[in-house]
C-alpha cells in the first residue's frame, strides 16, 4: 500500500507540474528551456532625460535610470524632487538627475534662487532655461552641477567624471547639452 501511496503521489505531481507550464492566452510564451523569454526593456526615460541621449552626449554605455525620490531644503527653498541616477559601465562617469515643478515646492511656485555655498564656485550661464549655473567646487575634481530654471520646473544634473579623461569645460558644456532635452 505504502507503494501504491509513493507512486500515486509521483504521478500527481507530474501532472500538477505539466498544468504549470501551460501558457495562457495572457501569459508570456516560453522558449524551449522553459526560461521565459526577455521581456520588453527597461524603461528609459527620467522625466524626458533618456539614457539613450545621455550615452550619446557623454559619449559611454550607461547603466541606468535608478529612480529616487528624496525632499530638499537647498539654500532655504523647501521642495519634493524626483529623478534618476546613470553609471558609466566602466564606473568613471555618475549622473544624478533631479526633476521639482511647481507642485513640489512649499509655496506652490518654483523658486529659483542661485546656488550658494562658500565652498563653491558659482558661474551663471546664459543659453538655458530662464536661468542657470554651473557650480563646481575649489578643488581639482572634474564634477559639477548644472541648475536651471524655467517657468514650470527646476533642473540639477550633477555630474561626476573624475577619471574619464573629460576637462571641467567639456563637462559643464555636456551636461548643459544633455539638459537641453527637458528645457528647450
Amino acid at each position: 500500500m505504502r507503494h501504491l501511496s509513493l507512486a500515486g503521489a509521483a504521478v500527481l505531481a507530474v501532472l500538477l507540474a505539466g498544468c504549470t507550464s501551460t501558457v495562457g492566452p495572457d501569459e508570456p510564451a516560453q522558449n524551449d528551456d522553459s526560461t521565459p523569454q526577455a521581456s520588453a526593456p527597461a524603461e528609459t526615460d527620467c522625466y524626458g532625460l533618456t539614457t539613450e541621449h545621455l550615452a550619446d552626449v557623454f559619449g559611454t554605455e550607461l547603466r541606468g535610470p535608478d529612480q529616487e525620490n528624496d525632499n530638499s531644503d537647498d539654500d532655504g527653498v523647501e521642495r519634493s524632487v524626483r529623478g534618476c541616477d546613470w553609471e558609466a559601465q566602466q564606473g568613471d562617469l555618475d549622473i544624478d538627475f533631479d526633476y521639482s515643478e511647481a507642485g513640489d515646492f512649499a509655496g506652490g511656485t518654483v523658486e529659483c534662487i542661485e546656488p550658494s555655498d562658500r565652498d563653491d564656485v558659482v558661474t551663471p550661464l546664459d543659453g538655458i532655461g530662464n536661468s542657470a549655473w554651473w557650480v563646481t567646487d575649489d578643488d581639482n575634481d572634474v564634477s559639477g552641477e548644472l541648475r536651471v530654471c524655467a517657468d514650470d520646473v527646476l533642473l540639477e544634473l550633477d555630474v561626476d567624471a573624475d577619471d574619464s579623461g573629460m576637462t571641467r569645460d567639456e563637462l559643464r558644456d555636456m551636461a548643459v547639452e544633455a539638459l537641453r532635452a527637458v528645457v528647450d
